[in-house]
């Protein structure tokens, strides 16, 4: 899932659950994982600017059965939620909150209960949204595609085959096929959400080029990345590229 800190400026946001969002700055936007994520910059007489921060299951698990505990009056549905996004106004002390979140990933300076209680602050910001507490109950629990997918992205330059992560797993083929359709994907789309994802980190990061990217994230042509990252996210590397040039951003894995 992703927390984006929009402090000027205006965005439409196309996901593939087939939501259509609009924000203007100050605003946080809450976005759930699994889900492919089209970011538009609109028109308007400011600069676009905003900060990116990735929280993983076990964090959002930690606010939310904190909230639980704080908000005991609070009756939190049993019913699957009906979005897969958040948005709320930024408050006084949030930026700043996020800001130190924010920073403190790249410098590691801060304890991992100090980043959980930060994380905690800031949800806590959409707590009173309706769909709040159904959307982090999904989130928290970590599934068998979200184990996959951190087991690729730990070297995502590697061939995998679906029996290199079964024998990981200690499960078999067809059971790993199994259960991972229960939960609606399969290996393929794990797999290639993962390559996505970990390219658009590092074209973020501004250190190496389209060619070095696709290599880094097992490709070994820069063509045939160039196609499944368009076919992906609508978009290509250099236009991504571009848009992040004529942007103020920065972004923490």
């Amino acid at each position: 899932s992703v927390l984006i800190k929009l402090t000027t400026g205006k965005i439409s946001i196309t996901t593939s659950s087939g939501e259509y969002i609009t924000a203007s700055g100050p605003m946080l936007i809450f976005l759930a994982k699994d889900q492919t994520i089209h970011i538009t910059m609109e028109e308007t007489h400011e600069q676009l600017n905003y900060n990116l921060i990735e929280l993983d299951s076990a964090s959002i698990k930690n606010a939310y059965n904190f909230f639980l505990y704080e908000h005991a009056d609070f009756s939190a549905p049993l019913t699957k939620p009906t979005t897969k996004h958040l948005l709320a106004p930024i408050e006084t002390g949030v930026a700043r909150v996020f800001n130190l979140l924010h920073s403190s990933n790249k410098s590691q300076k801060l304890s991992q209960d100090k980043k959980e209680y930060l994380i905690r602050f800031l949800l806590s910001e959409f707590i009173y949204e309706p769909e709040a507490f159904a959307l982090f109950r999904e989130l928290s629990q970590n599934t068998l595609a979200e184990n996959i997918y951190n087991i690729i992205i730990s070297d995502i330059s590697r061939k995998w085959a679906l029996k290199d992560i079964s024998d990981s797993l200690y499960m078999s083929c067809s059971t790993l096929k199994r259960k991972l359709k229960q939960e609606n994907t399969s290996f393929s789309e794990v797999y290639l959400n993962a390559r996505m994802n970990k390219a658009t980190k590092l074209l973020r990061n501004s250190e190496y080029n389209i060619t070095r990217v696709a290599y880094m994230c097992g490709y070994d042509s820069a063509s045939y990345f160039t196609c499944v990252f368009k076919k992906h996210f609508k978009t290509t590397p250099s236009e991504f590229l571009a848009f992040l040039s004529s942007s103020r951003h920065q972004y923490v894995n």
